[in-house]
């Protein structure tokens, strides 16, 4: 008997341990992971549609209200139907994990073993790294498509893209499921200690019969399922003349940190997190590049329509003397795509137009072997960690605003040039996505503060194994 209670005294202190670690540092990072698939899904769908090479479904803005979670129809796609079926089920994947990220409760409480299965369901709905056929139709449907778009001459940027989109999302996956079985071992093990503690209690071996350990166990908690499988380990261990072996297998179990949770906390990597977060940004500058030469035509178009020959060679006079452009306003408006509310600006076009010129500049020397790659080493964490913050606000900035320069010229362009009009579409999603990207890491950087802060509370090293 004492070493039942010695057994079940060290049990309860690994599970409050391990507890303890789950909720400080492996479900923040279950949260910020499901965000960079989410993100990542998104991406992939957005360039795919953009391409035609899946349909955008038409329910896609419903939001999710069911309460739980649910895997997207799996069954074979007809090739006739491949457009239209693969953007569906995509779009349905991609609503589930939208609400994981916004909506569910990711704690030890909403994790329970069946919430667990659903979320490795999702996950591995498509085999993003093989697309293999044990996955199901959804990943050989997507498998094709990508495979004969590598094999075909589309363009080089959105073939990065895309590759940059499977990338994230299969790296965020593998995280994932490796978070979420060590909530699963945990929920084992703190099942079977409830049941040690109210289905066994003090019996005996010969007293420690299935049906009656069952009838204790849902008398304490009847609304939770009987896991008969558990309850038959839980005999085998306390009973068992192997017991001693089993037992101890458990708390070694429960006493593993995992990798991924001591790699948040090593401090040499906050310095690379801010610097891919940077990269991130900077490789948005092509794309900002492309920007800024279809935003010149489309003005160029529209003023030359509307104004007259005398006002252009005034305008070219005022510009000698002053060796300044005459100001011209806009008056944008347009729906904030972060916040989803009405924006009015008046735009000074030719102060813009210079701004977005520098950071275009700017965005390129950030990019990976930009040339401002090579002051990195020499700043302050801080200095860094301001610039990322600084940049993804100028990005964001940037993106609203010429969301709205791109709806006021395809709506105020003469119907005769309207078909001139040079739209930004592919380009203001790349930039959306290397802010998304930026974002991450920031909040990447942000985590493993918190966890080197966490651990050095608890007296632990940030760069050693903790264990219970």
């Amino acid at each position: 008997m004492n070493s039942d209670l010695e057994f079940r005294t060290k049990l309860m202190e690994a599970l409050k341990t391990r507890r303890s670690a789950l909720e400080r540092f492996e479900l923040p990072k279950l949260k910020e992971e499901f965000g960079i698939f989410n993100t990542g899904l998104e991406s992939l769908c957005i360039i795919l549609i953009k391409k035609g090479l899946i349909s955008e479904d038409p329910y896609k803005q419903d939001a999710k209200t069911s309460g739980h979670l649910q895997i997207p129809d799996s069954t074979k796609i007809p090739d006739s139907l491949r457009r239209e079926q693969l953007g569906k089920r995509l779009s349905d994947l991609g609503k589930e994990i939208e609400y994981l990220v916004s909506c569910y409760p990711l704690s030890l409480e909403g994790c329970t073993q069946e919430a667990v299965k659903q979320m490795l369901g999702l996950v591995k709905y498509i085999d993003w790294i093989r697309f293999s056929q044990e996955a199901g139709s959804v990943s050989i449907a997507l498998g094709e498509i990508l495979t004969s778009l590598r094999r075909s001459s589309f363009d080089q940027f959105s073939t990065a893209l895309i590759n940059e989109a499977l990338g994230k999302i299969a790296k965020a996956a593998q995280a994932i499921i490796q978070i979420l079985d060590s909530i699963s071992v945990f929920n084992r093990e703190q099942y079977k200690y409830d049941l040690r503690i109210h289905g066994i209690a003090n019996m005996s071996a010969a007293q420690a019969q299935i049906p009656v350990i069952k009838k204790n166990f849902l008398a304490v908690f009847p609304a939770s399922p009987f896991y008969q499988l558990l309850a038959e380990e839980v005999l085998k261990e306390d009973f068992s003349p192997q017991s001693a072996t089993l037992r101890g297998n458990v708390l070694k179990k429960l006493s593993l940190i995992s990798e991924k949770t001591k790699n948040t906390v090593k401090p040499e990597d906050k310095r690379a997190i801010l610097i891919e977060g940077l990269n991130a940004i900077g490789v948005s500058g092509a794309a900002l590049g492309e920007i800024t030469a279809k935003l010149t035509e489309n003005h160029e178009l529209l003023q030359n329509r509307r104004k007259g020959f005398l006002f252009r060679i005034k305008n070219f006079v005022t510009q000698i003397r002053t060796k300044e452009a005459a100001p011209v306003f806009y008056n944008l408006e347009y729906a904030d795509p972060y916040k989803g509310v009405i924006v009015r600006e008046r735009i000074n076009y030719v102060q813009f137009l210079d701004e977005l010129e520098k950071k275009v500049k700017i965005f390129s020397a950030l990019a990976p072997r930009g040339t401002g790659e090579k002051k990195f080493p020499s700043m302050e964490e801080v200095q860094l960690h301001e610039l990322l913050k600084r940049n993804i606000k100028d990005a964001q900035s940037f993106f609203r605003t010429l969301t709205g320069f791109d709806e006021y010229f395809k709506l105020h362009t003469y119907n005769t040039d309207r078909a001139k009009v040079r739209g930004v579409r592919p380009e203001l999603a790349a930039l959306k996505i290397a802010a998304k990207s930026a974002t991450e890491k920031l909040f990447d950087y942000n985590i493993a503060v918190e966890a080197g802060s966490q651990l050095k509370k608890m007296g632990i090293k940030a760069n050693a194994v903790a264990s219970p």
